[in-house]
């Protein structure tokens, strides 16, 4: 298995980990516009372009994807200036969880938000899920600061060593 850039062939199988993330973890939100058309502009916004964000796919040897992470890149509502990575999705198919494939996503992705000058990455998760609590403990372990529903990590060297 590799973590690479996901490119726009990638795409359709993306887009139906996306759909399985809602239902999975977002399935509460049942009003939120959730569309082919809504992932796809999001995805291919990041896709083109490495300043906004970062779409990252997870590829079996045999070609088949079983993952994905995606997050953009924003400004920090308390300093302009200062550029924050914020997740927007990540899943990985049920049948592939415990390889260590949704670790491998969040560090690349830490990864590529560091080399270009970003020091922050925020993540989410719903706490409204018995998944999602278990997730935002997840975080814990892997040196993010607790919210309510989200988490922040100072993104440093020590991190990529």
């Amino acid at each position: 298995m590799i973590i690479r850039k996901a490119t726009m062939e990638d795409f359709p199988a993306i887009i139906m980990l996306g759909f399985k993330e809602y239902l999975d973890e977002y399935y509460y939100l049942l009003g939120m516009n959730f569309s082919y058309l809504h992932l796809y502009s999001g995805y291919k916004t990041i896709a083109e372009n490495p300043r906004a964000g970062c779409l990252l796919a997870a590829v079996e040897d045999d070609g088949t994807i079983s993952g994905f992470y995606s997050a953009v890149y924003t400004n920090s509502n308390l300093d302009h200036f200062q550029i924050i990575a914020t997740e927007t999705g990540w899943y990985v198919e049920e049948g592939a969880r415990g390889r260590g494939i949704g670790k491998a996503l969040l560090k690349e992705a830490e990864k590529i938000a560091y080399a270009i000058g970003i020091r922050i990455q925020r993540v989410s998760y719903p706490e409204a899920t018995e998944t999602g609590r278990g997730l935002g403990d997840w975080y814990k372990r892997m040196g993010y600061l607790p919210g309510e529903t989200s988490a922040f990590k100072i993104l440093t060297e020590e991190d990529f060593k």
